[in-house]
C-alpha cells in the first residue's frame, strides 16, 4: 500500500478523519468510524462534506482521485487500530456500485493488505475470508496482532 494519500486530520477519539480531495474540483471529505454495539466493532463511513455542512455519502464527486481517497481510508484505518487494537471495521458501499469499488480496491491491494490486516468479505452476512473473484455484499477487517 504504497499509493499516494492525502494528509488528513483526526479527531481526539480517533473516531473522525478530515481531508480534501484534490482533483477536478476541490471536495472536502470525512472517514467516521461508528461505534456499533456489539463490543469492538466498527462501522467506517466516507461522505463528502456539502456545502451546508452536512454529510453525503451518496454524492458520486468523480474527482479523478479514486485511488488517493482509498489509499487515505486505509491510512486512516492504521492510525484507528493504533487507537482501537482489538476493534473490528465494517463496511458497505452506499450503492452497489460502490460496494463493487471497494470489494475491486480490496482485491488489488490484498497481498500488501493482508500482511497488517485481516479482511473478510460478507455473504448473506456471515463473513468468511475475502477471496478474489468472488462477491460480497460487505466487508469487515481487523488488525492482525503480530
Amino acid at each position: 500500500m504504497n499509493q499516494p494519500f492525502y494528509q488528513f486530520t483526526t479527531s481526539k477519539e480517533v473516531l473522525r478523519f478530515n481531508f480534501i480531495s484534490v482533483g477536478h474540483r476541490t471536495i472536502h471529505k470525512v472517514i467516521i468510524y461508528q461505534k456499533l454495539p456489539p463490543p469492538n466493532l466498527y462501522n467506517l463511513v466516507l461522505a463528502d462534506i456539502d456545502k451546508y455542512n452536512q454529510l453525503d455519502d451518496f454524492s458520486i464527486s468523480d474527482n479523478g482521485d479514486r485511488d488517493k481517497i482509498l489509499a487515505t481510508v486505509i491510512q486512516t484505518m492504521f492510525v484507528f487500530f493504533e487507537q482501537y487494537p482489538n476493534a473490528s471495521v465494517s463496511f458497505v458501499g452506499s450503492t452497489p456500485a460502490r460496494t463493487r469499488l471497494y470489494q475491486a480496491a480490496i482485491a488489488r491491494e490484498l497481498d500488501v493488505a493482508t500482511q497488517r490486516l485481516a479482511i473478510y468479505g460478507l455473504v448473506n452476512g456471515i463473513p468468511e475470508p475475502f477471496e478474489r473473484n468472488k462477491s460480497y455484499s460487505g466487508f469487515v477487517i481487523f488488525q492482525k496482532h503480530l
